[in-house]
């Protein structure tokens, strides 16, 4: 990528060789070191979450053992809760959803990540755009960054270290997009002069290196956020109320107790908009983030009506946080602003090209609709809600990594297949999934939208539990006895079925030679659920009570969220998930509890809604443990993919290593006591050596 720098001291353009750079004004000189361009004004300077000698070791072990690798050994250094926040910090690409709100080029565009940090936002942006300038002063970070880009196939990022300088080291009209993500709040430190003063001259130099159409997305904190005026302590200096007081009574403040003044300016919305107006930015859009701007799960416009909220407001507390969302003042009190500001008029966002495309395909004029909401699911695919005038709306998911892409996509083809295999009764329970689009080279799926509200606010209250559980076995008893196949489960089917459950398992404990566990469970497996002859069913793969929605009657009216599920799959699946993952949700009960002491134990059927759809599909109870296995399997070995992705070593660690603890003892004791007359017969082996 041809990109043209400037002097980061007077601003004149530099000559670059393939070792340094060189400016004839001021004799500045700097260095390109292993494909870093290095344009630091300050050689020694360091900045980041733990100490310049971790920092550095973790940049070498990237090196030598995979970044992913060291990170973990990092991780392992830390309590839970540190590690949890830097696994996010560091890894989530769900901090850039917000991309789609931004304009794309044709030709790509070049975007820079402006105090990129660990790289998650550059990461994102680079899975995107044409190509990213990931630019920080941290010369560790950019090293960890660039191994991690490396082994992730991602070629089209350039790294840049500066930002300590008067100017932005850049030539004019150089950027498509330039994002400051929690960066602004701190360019006055170790500036002299005002801090709004040093903000407006640095968003200056900002709107100096976009094209005249170029934008800026720009996060940060509401000077007047809620949470302030409940006691938190202000983010950048930790003093409780300390946004909330006049600037000079705050500079005061921290002058005498702390000795140092107060420079980390954030603002409020009219605030913002008048400091970005005066940095060169004419036009603003201004969006609400929950909760917060760089973790949030949902984005809403500051302007206009606000969506109403997706759930059940069952208790007092999300009442009184749902009315003052609903409020006029919410806009003046939310925790954080997300703004994407230009010089000129915005041109069509990718997102707005996503919803004309889909527009299209359904035959309806794209200016009869709105965005309703933006979701960033926990499965990285953002989800716009988008409604008509008319009332009517439909769901468009666009995934945020290649793993996201391949599960929408399957749950595009299963959607799709289940449309002509179930009966009248629940087609409307179960989302339509209308078309595939792509514009500029993004893909996103159309669904149609299902009436009802999420359940997941219910399931902290156990006397409406029961409730929602029946509705959920009852859907699965239509479900499976209306599309179900022709087709028998034999030992020859399940073999197959168990294979790559099996093989995603390995890969996962690969150093630790379980091969031969692996081969008793599968055999196990075989031996008990084989005999049945149950017809082959759809599966919804992650079926638990989140993924209900209800009517006002608390009556089923959709199941959403079919990703993980497969056309061709074994009953019983879905209701052990749901017995499961009910207990480890609405009661903290965790899954390898639940396998010892509700399905192993035989108490699976003091559940009543379970004893039921047992008997309509004829399976004695003696042999649910088989098929909680196999659940726990296949929903194991399905998100392991996922797990990786976001390296959430916690829910690994706890919920697959207790519960093979667990399931491989089971299967041990199960298998001595078994009459040997119960063999299958001959039936193919499960691969076992699959590892890569």
């Amino acid at each position: 990528m041809n990109i043209q720098y400037s002097c980061p001291r007077c601003g004149e353009g530099l000559k670059l060789s393939s070792e340094r750079c060189d400016c004839k004004r001021c004799s500045y000189t700097s260095r390109i070191d292993d494909d870093i361009v290095d344009l630091i004004v300050d050689p020694k300077f360091y900045y980041g979450e733990i100490s310049q000698e971790k920092m550095g070791t973790l940049a070498r072990d990237s090196k030598s053992l995979g970044w992913r690798t060291a990170f973990l050994k990092l991780l392992s250094s830390f309590p839970t809760s540190t590690a949890e926040y830097h696994r996010h910090h560091v890894v989530s690409e769900t901090r850039g959803a917000w991309k789609f709100l931004l304009n794309k080029p044709r030709e790509g565009g070049l975007v820079l990540d402006l105090g990129c940090g660990w790289g998650p936002t550059s990461v994102a942006l680079a899975r995107t755009f044409g190509h990213v300038v990931a630019l920080d002063a941290t010369r560790e970070r950019l090293d960890f960054l660039k191994q991690r880009c490396h082994e992730d196939g991602l070629n089209n990022i350039t790294y840049c270290r500066a930002g300590d300088g008067d100017h932005l080291p850049f030539a004019d009209a150089t950027f498509d997009a330039v994002v400051l993500n929690g960066v602004l709040e701190w360019i006055p430190v170790g500036k002299k002069g005002n801090p709004r003063d040093c903000q407006i001259a640095f968003l200056k130099e900002v709107t100096r290196i976009l094209k005249p159409n170029g934008q800026l997305y720009l996060g940060i904190e509401n000077r007047l956020g809620f949470k302030y005026f409940l006691g938190s302590p202000e983010d950048h200096t930790g003093v409780r109320f300390l946004s909330l007081v006049p600037r000079f009574v705050a500079n005061a403040y921290l002058r005498i107790a702390r000795g140092k003044p107060f420079r980390t300016y954030t603002y409020t919305r009219a605030g913002l908009r008048k400091l970005l107006t005066l940095g060169g930015f004419q036009n603003h859009g201004f969006y609400i983030p929950s909760m917060d701007y760089r973790q949030f799960s949902q984005i809403d416009k500051a302007e206009g009506p606000r969506p109403e909220p997706n759930v059940i407001v069952n208790s007092l507390k999300r009442k009184l946080w749902y009315r003052l969302r609903k409020s006029s003042i919410y806009p003046s009190v939310c925790l954080a602003h997300s703004v994407i500001a230009s010089k000129q008029e915005a041109k069509e966002s990718i997102l707005d090209g996503l919803v004309g495309m889909a527009a299209a395909n359904i035959g309806i004029d794209k200016s009869a609709y709105r965005l309703s909401r933006y979701i960033v699911s926990a499965e990285s695919v953002v989800i716009a809600e988008v409604v008509a005038n008319d009332g009517s709306a439909f769901m468009l998911k666009t995934p945020l990594s290649i793993a996201a892409l391949d599960e929408l996509q399957e749950n595009h083809d299963l959607l799709r297949s289940l449309h002509e295999a179930v009966g009248p009764s629940l087609l409307a329970k179960i989302p339509t999934s209308i078309c595939k689009v792509v514009f500029n080279d993004i893909t996103a799926f159309v669904e149609s939208r299902l009436p009802g509200q999420s359940t997941q606010t219910l399931l902290t209250d156990a006397a409406v539990i029961p409730r929602l559980l029946d509705e959920g076995k009852n859907f699965l008893c239509e479900l499976h006895k209306k599309s179900h196949t022709s087709q028998i489960i034999d030992a020859s089917f399940l073999s197959r079925f168990l294979r790559t459950h099996v093989a995603h398992l390995q890969a996962h404990y690969a150093d630790q030679k379980l091969d031969n566990e692996f081969r008793a469970i599968a055999d196990y497996l075989i031996e008990k659920i084989a005999p049945y002859n149950l017809p082959i069913v759809p599966l919804h793969g992650d079926f638990w009570l989140g993924n209900i929605l209800v009517d006002q009657n608390r009556s089923l009216s959709g199941v959403i969220d079919w990703g993980r599920g497969i056309l061709n799959g074994v009953p019983v699946v879905d209701l052990c998930n749901l017995v499961i993952e009910g207990q480890l949700y609405t009661y903290g009960i965790p899954v390898h509890k639940n396998f010892r002491d509700y399905l192993f134990a035989g108490d699976f059927t003091k559940f009543n809604f379970a004893t039921d759809y047992i008997a309509q599909m004829g399976i004695r109870t003696v042999d649910l443990d088989a098929f909680a296995i196999l659940s726990w399997m296949m929903a194991s070995s399905r998100r392991l993919p996922s797990w990786k992705l976001h390296m959430n070593f916690n829910l690994i660690a706890t919920q697959i290593d207790e519960v093979m603890t667990v399931v491989g003892k089971h299967v041990q004791i199960a298998s001595n006591s078994s009459r040997r007359g119960n063999d299958v017969g001959n039936r193919e082996p499960v691969p076992i050596a699959l590892k890569a």
